[in-house]
């Protein structure tokens, strides 16, 4: 082995690690600020008041499901490169995560 092989491999394992990191935080943060959103849109009821306030709500509930389903098995993969769900959830992931995004982007 060289020193250059095992600084790329000592570079790759640190940049798994920042990189679940990352993922988790954004994940846990975006999943938190969802469901206050949520929380406080179905307590005081104004998302029925206004078109804008609807649009937020189903905003976070886009975003929430999105975290919820897109993001864990994403950080799985990317940190663990082999993916162990079957076909049948790897095509669903894909879907629904386009499914989602499309959502996002489609809204005006």
């Amino acid at each position: 082995m060289t020193v250059h092989t095992i600084s790329n491999r000592h570079y790759e394992h640190i940049m798994e690690i920042v990189l679940t990191s990352v993922l988790i935080t954004i994940c846990i943060c975006g999943l938190i600020g969802n469901v206050i959103v949520l929380i406080i849109g179905v307590i005081r009821r104004r998302y029925q008041n206004n078109v804008t306030n609807c649009y937020i709500m189903n905003l976070a509930v886009n975003d929430f499901l999105f975290l919820l389903i897109s993001v864990p098995l994403t950080t799985y993969l990317g940190a663990t490169k082999t993916w162990i769900f079957g076909e049948f959830i790897c095509k669903m992931h894909i879907y629904l995560a386009h499914v989602c995004l499309l959502f996002q982007l489609n809204r005006k």
